[in-house]
This record gives structure tokens, sequence and C-alpha cells, in this order.
């Protein structure tokens, strides 16, 4: 099969999808208007342009590059035109579409929550957008149920995470109850991801005398202020910012974590929880529908309000004081993503829908 992906070439997602279609044997071409790097064995099609990429804005200039997208994507005739994340190439692949390929778009979170409550123009777009798709992935259930909202007819809607790959994210020989007490949290330094609850959970834990220290990984447009609140709140030997960690090393760092901690204001499917419950971490993480489809409350993890730091911290501080509810909660936790979780597996599903999709056609 002959697939194109329109999507970010940068993008940990987008790596994950053309690999697995190149492994399997099938035909891959990217398009991107963000430089991919060397990807072997797929044809590159990098679009570079002079603009700014947001991930919190709208990049409408992308439209300016649509004539040349529209002649590379008839150029390459696919049997399959992927478009990955709704709000920017979603909306390029409903544009440039071929009568007779397919049009598959994977909504990822943002681009459904966020983007079409900014303005009527938005939510048009959006419905466009999901109009002309033939096939949309969706990686969560709460994510189908608001798509519903803007979808202006019957359409296939496959809920299926691509999940983690088990032979790298797993759990420890040792017993998660002998790990020291760290927590580790590595979403992006973005309002969205809220570490700034995190911190000041930390203060508390800090007055209180807990030995819980807490790991902040990644970086992002808050990046300064968040050091500078720390800073503030006098948390050097509580908090350390730890930069952002190569996903080759990520197993490990999650593998000598006792807590992992997310209190995001909102997601898709967390790809960074999966990842923790596959290697045994312990996880605290905000009280929002993303994560009740993976976490039950108090048996293989703790949902948080995540305005609450007070909460935050008891949760974070219970959680040490708890051995065996966090080994137990990590062979749990081990069980769904073997279950529900794995790569391999969800990923041959999409694969065999996209299959039956393209020969229907």
């Amino acid at each position: 099969m002959k697939i194109c992906f329109l999507a970010h070439g940068v993008s940990i997602h987008t790596r994950k999808w053309t690999r697995y279609f190149r492994d399997q044997g099938h035909q891959v071409s990217l398009v991107t208007l963000t430089p991919a790097g060397i990807m072997p064995g797929m044809e590159i099609y990098d679009l570079k342009h002079s603009w700014h990429v947001s991930y919190k804005n709208t990049n409408w200039h992308y439209l300016l590059k649509l004539p040349r997208i529209w002649k590379v994507v008839r150029d390459i005739k696919p049997d399959i035109l992927i478009a990955i994340f709704l709000s920017s190439y979603g909306i390029l692949g409903a544009l440039v579409r071929l009568k007779k390929c397919p049009l598959v778009t994977r909504v990822c979170g943002s681009d459904i929550f966020v983007f079409p409550k900014r303005s009527f123009l938005h939510r048009f777009v959006t419905r466009f957008a999901l109009s002309r798709a033939d096939l949309i992935i969706s990686v969560a259930q709460h994510m189908t149920q608001t798509l519903s909202d803007y979808m202006v007819n019957d359409k296939l809607v496959l809920t299926q995470q691509y999940g983690i790959d088990t032979n790298l994210f797993f759990p420890p020989h040792e017993a998660a109850s002998s790990r020291s007490p760290v927590c580790l949290s590595n979403r992006a330094m973005v309002p969205i991801c809220n570490l700034e609850t995190i911190l000041l959970s930390a203060h508390k834990l800090e007055a209180q005398g807990s030995p819980v220290h807490i790991n902040l990984a990644g970086d992002g447009e808050q990046s300064k202020f968040l050091k500078q609140k720390a800073g503030k709140l006098k948390l050097r030997d509580r908090v350390s910012f730890v930069g952002n960690i190569d996903h080759a090393r990520m197993p490990e760092e999650l593998r000598s974590a006792s807590i992992y901690v997310s209190m995001s204001l909102s997601d898709g499917t967390s790809i960074s929880l999966i990842e923790a419950m596959a290697c045994g971490a312990f996880p605290v993480v905000s009280d929002i529908p993303a994560n009740r489809e993976w976490i039950t409350d108090g048996v293989n993890g703790y949902l948080v309000s995540p305005d609450s730091p007070d909460q935050l911290a008891q949760r974070l501080n219970d959680a040490w004081n708890r051995p065996e509810l966090r080994q137990t909660a990590a062979e749990r936790n081990w069980s769904i993503i073997r279950e529900k979780g794995d790569y391999k597996k969800n990923m041959a599903i999409i694969e065999s829908a996209l299959i039956g999709l393209a020969e229907k056609s």
C-alpha cells in the first residue's frame, strides 16, 4: 500500500506512525512543513518555509504552501492520505484530498478540545475538515464524544491509541517499593500542562519535611517563569530542572522514579502516562477524562484536582509512604499496558482498518 502522510516531521507521533508502516513493507511518503531530518526507507518532502510554527496559535500561513502540497500529493498518487493533527495538516488534507484516495485524519487533543472553541471561524473550519475525512482516528473515548459535536454527518471513527513499545518501556526487575523518593514530571513547560501547581505542591512538601524530591524534565515557553517561581518559593533542594530527556533514556528515568506526576488541564491520551505505567512509576495525575480512562483513584494511581496544590502534596507524600500500594499498582498497570497499550498490537488494528478502507475505495 502506498501511504502519504501530512504531518509535523519533528513530532514523535509522526515518527512512530511512519516507521510502523515502513516496517510493515508499505511505501511511505511524508509531506511536512517542519524539518524531518533523515528517515531511512521513506520519501520525505520537506516543504520548508520561513514562518514560525506555533503550537499555541493558529498557523494560517500553512495555507500559503497549499499549491505545492496539492502538486506533491498528486505526484505521489497514494492509496491512502493520512493527516495527523486536525487543526493544521487535517485542514490541508481536506483541501488537497484526491477523489479516489481515502483521507484519514488523526485527532490528537488540543486540535479538537481547544481549537474549535476559539471562534465561529475555527468551529466552521473544524467541521469542514472532519466532513472531508473518510476515517477519523481518535486516541480516547472522551475525544470521540467531543468529535460528535462537530461532525456534520455520520463518519466512521476509530477510537484507538497507538500505544508504546513494550520492548523498551517495561518494569524493572527490582520491586517498585524499593525505589528512592524521586518524583518525575516530563510534561512540556507550557500553560496547559499546569506545572505551577506542581511547584506549589513542592512548597507544601518542603514545609511538611517530606522526603519526596521532584524532577521536572522538559522545556517550553514557561521554562523561565517556572524557574523564577521555584526560586521565589526557595525550592532549590526540593525541585530539580533536569532539562529535556532524550526519548531513548526515558525508560530508565521512569524505572528509577517512585512516582510520576502530571497536572495537565487537558489531554487526548497521555503517552507519557502510559510509559510511566509500563515502567512501574506510581501515577499521581490530574482528575481529567483522559486520565480516568487509565487510572482508578486509589487502585493503580491517584487522581487529583489540577487546581489543588494541597491535595497534590498530600497524595505525593501518601504515595511515597505506601510502598505496598505502589507495588500492587505497578503490577496492575503493567497488565493494563500489555492489554491495551501495546504499540504493535494497537498499530496492527489501525493498519487493518486502513487496508480495508483502501480496498473499498
